[in-house]
C-alpha cells in the first residue's frame, strides 16, 4: 500500500480528490523532464511521495497523521518541482519552490472546487529547496499548528518529511527513464549521473537510514564519494535534528559496496 491508496482506503472522498489532484496536474509534471540532465518528472515526484510514505510508515507514525494532513503531504510531493514545467507568466523571477506555491494559489481554483488546501501546500512546497541555514531560518516561521477547515496542521514535520523525501531519490531509479549519454554532460552533472547510477536505494534501520550503493568503476566510486560528502555535509543536516525530534528515522548511512569496482584502498596499496 502507498500513500494515496492509503488515503483512499481510509476515506474514498479524499481518495478521489488526490488522484484527481495528480492526474490534473501531470502535463505540468512532465514538462519538467529535461532531455540530457537528471531530471525526470514524474517519475521523481511519484518516488518523493513514496519515499514520505516510507518514512511515516517504516517509522509507525502513521496515527500521528490525519488524513488531511496526508493529503497536503501527498499534494506537496507532486507539486514541489512545478516551477521547473511552467511557463513563466507563473513564476515572476521567484526562487524555485516559490515559482510553483504562487501557481498553487493563483490556479487553486482551477484545480479543484474549493481546494483550500493549497495556502499549506504552497508554504511546503516554498521550502523544499531551500540550503540549510536558510531552511532552519525558514521553517521556524511557518506555524507550529496551521489551522484549516479540516483541523490542525503540523506543517514544519510535513516540510521536514517532504525535504528529507526529496533528499533521499538520489539513487538510480532518478535516472533509469531519462536514457541519456552522460559523456555529454558536463563534469558535475556527469558526476552527479554517476552517483546515481551506483546507488540502488535506501531502507531503514531502526533509527537509521541506509543508502545501498554498488559503485561499478573507479569513477563511479569517486563520484560517489562527492555524493555522499554533498549529502552528508549540505543537505541532510537540514533535516536530521528535526527528524529525531519527530521519532522518525534520522541517522544517514552509506552503505558501500566495493566487490565491483573494487576496493580502492587496497588497490592505492598495491601501487
Amino acid at each position: 500500500m502507498d500513500l494515496r491508496q492509503y488515503i483512499e482506503s481510509q476515506d474514498n472522498s479524499l481518495g478521489i480528490r488526490i488522484n484527481n489532484f495528480w492526474k490534473y496536474v501531470a502535463p505540468i509534471i512532465e514538462r519538467q523532464n529535461r532531455q540530457g540532465s537528471n531530471e525526470n518528472g514524474y517519475a521523481h515526484v511519484e518516488k518523493v511521495e513514496q519515499n514520505a510514505w516510507l518514512l511515516i510508515e517504516g517509522a509507525k507514525k502513521i496515527s500521528d497523521f490525519s488524513l488531511h494532513e496526508l493529503f497536503i503531504l501527498s499534494c506537496s510531493a507532486c507539486s514541489h518541482d512545478f516551477d521547473k514545467g511552467l511557463q513563466k507568466k507563473f513564476l515572476d523571477e521567484a526562487r524555485h519552490g516559490e515559482g510553483a506555491g504562487k501557481f498553487m494559489t493563483k490556479e487553486y481554483k482551477s484545480l479543484q472546487f474549493d481546494f483550500h488546501e493549497a495556502v499549506a501546500i504552497m508554504k511546503i512546497i516554498s521550502l523544499h529547496d531551500l540550503p540549510n541555514e536558510e531552511f532552519q531560518n525558514e521553517l521556524g516561521k511557518v506555524d507550529r499548528n496551521f489551522t484549516l477547515p479540516d483541523g490542525t496542521l503540523k506543517l514544519q514535520q510535513l516540510a521536514v518529511i517532504l525535504k528529507a523525501a526529496d533528499i533521499l531519490h538520489t539513487d538510480s531509479s532518478r535516472i533509469a527513464r531519462i536514457g541519456v549519454d552522460a559523456s555529454d554532460m558536463n563534469n558535475n552533472e556527469r558526476k552527479k549521473h554517476l552517483a546515481r547510477e551506483s546507488i540502488s536505494g535506501w531502507r531503514i534501520d531502526g533509527s537509521r537510514i541506509i543508502l545501498n550503493a554498488i559503485p561499478e568503476t573507479q569513477e563511479h566510486f569517486s563520484a560517489l564519494q562527492g555524493c555522499k560528502k554533498y549529502i552528508e555535509e549540505k543537505e541532510w543536516p537540514a533535516v536530521e535534528e528535526k527528524l529525531s525530534d519527530y521519532s522518525l528515522p534520522y541517522d544517514l548511512y552509506f552503505e558501500i559496496d566495493t566487490s565491483i569496482c573494487g576496493d580502492p584502498s587496497e588497490q592505492k596499496k598495491n601501487k
